[in-house]
């Protein structure tokens, strides 16, 4: 459920007469309409628009320095803290993703084409993947995911041709883990096992906004009726 401000009008006069100047007039005043109206638009352009990414190249700070964790965060201020994103990123905004290379022969991300929407992940090493078992390949990368993202890790279309997918479908990164990203894979092709080549991309990591969302409990009549009722599995028709 993802919870919208909502403002109600009962005076037509509240209502800003003229565009963008009077709304940002009326924002800075603290104006009800334009608050309620400014509430909506930072939840929903920020997850409409497309958006660029950066991957900021660290260094590993070796096992003194602890890594981020949301549950030390009422303990003394320290230099690693990430905050919430609560503010809109337009379109021409990076989104910077700080990543730090664990291994000489770690290779960074990189895009196919200017407007691809995923960023290859390199194999760190040669890695075997048997028939129908799941193997996890190294990348020698750790990343920092900002908070309020997730980073997918998903299939290269080229290699799934060929019979070498993610197990799971798409792997999911969250903000605050610090470990080594691994590519999970298994091989449905023919013959018995596929050599993932050292250097070779394996799958595609994007970065996606995740939407601020709670659970409330109410009574099954409250969810509502729709046509489909509790139709699944199929229940809509093969064609």
């Amino acid at each position: 459920m993802i919870r919208v401000a909502v403002h109600r009008i009962n005076n037509s006069c509240e209502v800003p007469e003229n565009s963008l100047t009077s709304f940002d007039e009326d924002l800075g005043r603290r104006h009800g309409p334009a608050i309620a109206l400014a509430d909506v638009l930072r939840d929903s352009i920020a997850r409409s628009v497309e958006q660029s990414i950066v991957f900021e190249v660290g260094h590993w700070v070796g096992r003194a320095a602890p890594p981020f964790s949301p549950h030390r965060a009422a303990s003394p201020a320290r230099t690693n803290r990430q905050s919430p994103v609560s503010r809109p990123v337009s379109v021409d905004e990076d989104i910077e993703v700080k990543v730090a290379r664990v291994h000489a022969d770690a290779q960074l991300p990189t895009r196919g084409s200017v407007h691809a929407a995923g960023w290859d992940l390199y194999a760190l090493e040669d890695t075997e993947v048997l028939y129908r078992n799941a193997t996890l390949v190294r990348t020698g990368l750790h990343v920092a995911i900002p908070v309020g993202y997730e980073g997918q890790v998903r299939a290269r279309s080229s290699l799934g041709k060929r019979g070498l997918i993610p197990p799971h479908g798409i792997g999911t990164i969250d903000a605050d883990y610090r470990g080594e990203l691994f590519v999970m894979m298994t091989w449905i092709g023919e013959g018995d096992s596929y050599t993932i080549a050292k250097g070779e991309r394996i799958a595609q990591l994007l970065i996606t906004p995740i939407p601020r969302s709670s659970f409330k409990e109410v009574a099954f009549e409250e969810l509502g009726e729709t046509d489909r009722g509790q139709g699944g599995f199929g229940s809509t028709g093969r064609f």
